[in-house]
């Protein structure tokens, strides 16, 4: 469903007026900046670009955007990946997998239930969203949180997905978005 749905000409096609947009922002960024004769980090702004394309793609949202929204969910990356990235003694011997030395369980447990109230609350705005949506309502391109609202909410669908299935492939989609 989601490799078809998600990477396939239409949908591509479907984004581009994202990419546009983005890609007009960054380019605008590097103009303001060079009429100032100010320097720029482009790695910087290159993953901004990437990531607000990515953002927008999945949830409709801008993740280098300044409203609280965009600002948890960086963070809530942000600490995921530092997690996953840092030296685990566990990881190593398994015997000490069931101690918790460095506190990296404690740690797993609350950046997991701030994503889960944050991702949670992103779904549950959504589907009101689509709920009031009025039959003659402004258009709004599909991301890839409706296309899974849609194959939840079809329950003759080959594919079960749950709640849960989505929050996980939103996770892995904004920690990997090559998958």
């Amino acid at each position: 469903m989601s490799t078809f749905e998600f990477l396939g000409n239409r949908a591509l096609n479907q984004f581009l007026p994202i990419r546009r947009k983005e890609l007009r922002q960054f380019l605008g960024v590097l103009h303001d900046k060079s009429k100032v004769c100010d320097s720029v980090n482009v790695t910087e702004e290159l993953l901004k670009l990437s990531s607000n394309i990515i953002s927008q793609i999945i949830l409709s949202l801008r993740c280098s955007g300044t409203d609280n929204e965009a600002e948890g969910v960086r963070t809530l990356v942000r600490e995921v990946t530092q997690m996953f990235g840092e030296f685990n003694v566990s990881d190593f011997f398994w015997f000490c997998r069931n101690l918790d030395f460095q506190g990296y369980r404690r740690k797993f447990e609350d950046v997991h239930r701030r994503y889960d109230a944050l991702v949670e609350k992103i779904i549950r705005n959504r589907e009101i969203e689509r709920k009031n949506k009025s039959p003659g309502g402004e258009y709004k391109a599909r991301d890839l949180l409706d296309m899974m609202l849609d194959a939840l909410e079809d329950k003759s669908s080959e594919v079960e997905l749950t709640r849960e299935n989505i929050k996980a492939l939103v996770l892995v989609r904004k920690l990997n978005p090559a998958l």
